[in-house]
């Protein structure tokens, strides 16, 4: 891929650090390719947060997970992170993105309730009232795909992969990465 401007040059030399190459393939993905900055309080009980009724409980959510949910409350734990963090607007890569992503026209239908209707979403489709919004045809070549990027930056080359053998073909020691040992009794 040619590198057009400086970020993009920038964010390819990027190394991660090393808890994330230790991270064994794992990638939470909820609905949503999402990047998550993997921040969240700690010492909340998520059960004892739902039961107290309070209409901002999940702004102290315990799951980097819901770091995007949790944004939602101006003084949430999170809110306070990410404003120091990485200030009230950040540029990801490359100026004028969010012009260039505001012109994209809709191609799909939105979700009932907006962020907070995923979960609804599901359970519509399951009553056969709606369409799921991300299928399992969709969804595992996506999972399959991110999964793949991190078994790329582990093994710190490009790859080339195999679907049909479920092999990576140029980097035989980035294999390793395609599984995990599991502990006894949870082996598959």
């Amino acid at each position: 891929m040619a590198l057009r401007n400086a970020e993009l040059q920038r964010l390819r030399k990027h190394r991660v650090p090393a808890w994330w190459r230790d991270a064994k393939l794992g990638i939470f993905v909820h609905w949503t390719p999402a990047s998550v900055p993997a921040f969240a309080p700690v010492g909340a009980d998520i059960a004892a947060l739902l039961r107290s009724g309070r209409s901002d409980a999940l702004a102290y959510a315990p799951y980097s997970e819901w770091y995007e949910n949790s944004l939602q409350f101006a003084d949430s734990p999170v809110t306070r992170h990410h404003r120091e963090t990485y200030g009230d607007k950040p540029v990801l890569i490359g100026e004028g993105l969010n012009e260039i992503a505001a012109k994209v026209p809709q191609s799909l239908p939105r979700i009932q309730g907006g962020m907070a209707g995923h979960e609804m979403n599901w359970i519509r489709a399951i009553r056969g009232e709606e369409k799921i919004s991300c299928p399992f045809e969709y969804a595992c070549r996506l999972n399959e795909t991110m999964n793949l990027g991190v078994v790329a930056m582990r093994a710190d080359q490009a790859i080339e992969w195999d679907a049909d053998a479920g092999r990576v073909t140029n980097a035989a020691d980035a294999n390793q990465y395609l599984g995990r040992q599991y502990r006894k009794g949870w082996e598959l």
